[in-house]
């Protein structure tokens, strides 16, 4: 039981932390703290969780190793005759291009050198006191550094630091006491520790997606799925101007590629689509590699398209597919009508309580994680934002109720509770298996029926869904760290309701007298 509580803080801070990186962030120092900010002003009580005395932040033991195992892959000239801090730490190198998008890596271990301040994970020098142990070894960028390709001979020495590195923590009694399952290893490169993944299976580990690894090594109880970090500037149009061009429709591009164009399978895939699009006018279709000059013209390349193309490359995921949303946004915060759509949410959410500005700290209060609400979007896209307004407006009653924690007895740390209408938004694209062309499921074949017949079915699915993970949180007393187990939860209860012989309308659902 201790270690599965270990494990799910671990998960959720350095979640957080991700999140942080994904947004941009360059500054190491708000890697730990996000959870700091998620509770506030949406807790029962009129003071933050996060103030009180009874929460304490996680304490984490960083391993000493040796620089050869990090910084030493970025300066060579590093000596170990003193130990790393936040002032010898060198800067992630700006001429590193693309190595930068797994450099999560970096960031983690310099959040933990910069401790001070109010935290919700702190660094802690004595490993008895630790609640989990972070492995800084540059898994990633050993394999950048070390080799140019699979078969290079030059791979030998990052095997033989992972060798090294299983032997050290072998030998360590903190180690041998857990097995290795709450400790933290980072590996976001999907050829990242590749000799020897199989000795750290138990351990927590900070992928950047499931591709390459089997289900009985890696899986979402117990590992991290970290983004990409940007290698391409953040883009910001500006919508408040009525005299600018529509930023969609100014975009001079239609689609946009511009990388590798030989993948997987020999790029049988990339090389007809390169044929499907030859001859397209406003299509733009190249072959390059990723040098720092590529990066910038690609950069301006997808900035003046209107839609970029990401055919899947190493793995499912991939960091053009990340940058292109960090440029064109599902919601995008230069557009005035999504602009309105947050004013609207704000004065619906507060009637009485005037929005300074569309970035302000206010939006914390309704559980956003910063100060932009539009950077919490991405899982969720603008339709989470018109969730959230319709719920909002629909049924008020129910919907001030649950951002108000009513009712019940509530957890010390509660859900933030625009950041989870978000989550749930994407949880019901996903059980819905709306991306698919054809319906796959039965749950969603029912749907489709019930949309057809009201065009509201799926924020009136959404209302729902937020009523019920609110009561399954009540009746299973949960924290914050038992929400992925309550949404799935409440995954599994909408199914069962849709797929009840006398359900026809969501209005027809059991759960829908929730809502008030």
């Amino acid at each position: 039981m201790y270690g599965k509580t270990i494990c799910t803080i671990v998960f959720f801070v350095f979640l957080i932390a991700s999140y942080s990186i994904y947004m941009g962030t360059v500054d190491p120092t708000p890697y730990f703290t996000q959870l700091q900010s998620l509770p506030r002003g949406i807790s029962s009580s009129s003071s933050s969780p996060c103030n009180s005395t009874a929460a304490q932040p996680l304490r984490v033991f960083m391993y000493d190793l040796p620089r050869k195992f990090n910084i030493a892959m970025m300066d060579p000239h590093s000596s170990d005759v003193e130990p790393i801090t936040a002032k010898n730490l060198p800067p992630w190198p700006q001429t590193s291009g693309i190595k930068r998008q797994h450099s999560v890596e970096y960031w983690l271990m310099a959040s933990l050198l910069l401790n001070g301040g109010e935290k919700e994970a702190v660094r802690v020098f004595d490993p008895e006191s630790a609640d989990a142990f972070y492995v800084p070894f540059f898994s990633s960028l050993s394999f950048n550094t070390h080799g140019k390709n699979m078969t290079d001979p030059d791979t030998e020495f990052d095997r033989l630091l992972q060798v090294e590195l299983m032997e050290y923590l072998e030998n360590s009694n903190y180690w041998q006491r857990s097995g290795g399952r709450d400790h933290v290893i980072p590996m976001t490169h999907p050829n990242a520790f590749r000799f020897l993944r199989q000795q750290v299976n138990a351990s927590i580990l900070i992928v950047a997606d499931f591709g390459r690894y089997p289900k009985e090594m890696a899986r979402l109880d117990k590992d991290v799925v970290s983004p990409y970090v940007h290698v391409v500037e953040s883009f910001r149009e500006d919508g408040d101007d009525d005299s600018t061009p529509d930023p969609f429709e100014a975009r001079s591009t239609l689609l946009y590629f511009r990388g590798n164009t030989v993948r997987k399978a020999e790029g049988r895939i990339r090389l007809k689509l390169e044929k499907l699009l030859a001859g397209n006018s406003d299509v733009h279709y190249e072959k390059s590699v990723a040098t720092t000059q590529n990066i910038k013209v690609s950069t301006e390349g997808m900035r003046s398209s209107k839609f970029c193309l990401h055919p899947a490359g190493d793995t499912p995921s991939s960091c053009r597919l990340f940058d292109a949303i960090r440029m064109n946004n599902c919601f995008d915060a230069s557009r005035a009508d999504h602009q309105d759509a947050l004013r609207a949410l704000w004065s619906a959410t507060y009637p009485e309580k005037k929005l300074e500005a569309l970035i302000s700290d206010q939006w914390k209060d309704m559980g956003w994680q910063g100060k932009d609400p539009s950077t919490d979007f991405r899982g969720g896209g603008f339709i989470s934002l018109e969730n959230l307004l319709f719920f909002a407006k629909t049924f008020p009653t129910s919907f001030q109720r649950l951002l108000k924690k009513q009712g019940g007895k509530r957890a010390a740390w509660e859900y933030p509770f625009a950041v989870a209408g978000v989550n749930i938004t994407f949880m019901i694209m996903q059980m819905l298996d709306l991306e698919a062309s054809k319906p796959r499921t039965f749950v969603r074949s029912v749907f489709l029926q019930m949309l057809s017949e009201n065009e509201w079915a799926f924020d009136l699915l959404y209302c729902v869904a937020f009523a019920v993970m609110d009561k399954q949180w009540l009746d299973r007393n949960a924290t914050y760290m038992e929400f992925n187990d309550v949404l799935r939860c409440t995954r599994a209860q909408l199914e069962r309701e849709l797929m009840m012989d006398d359900v026809f309308r969501i209005e027809d659902m059991p759960s829908f007298s929730l809502l008030s």
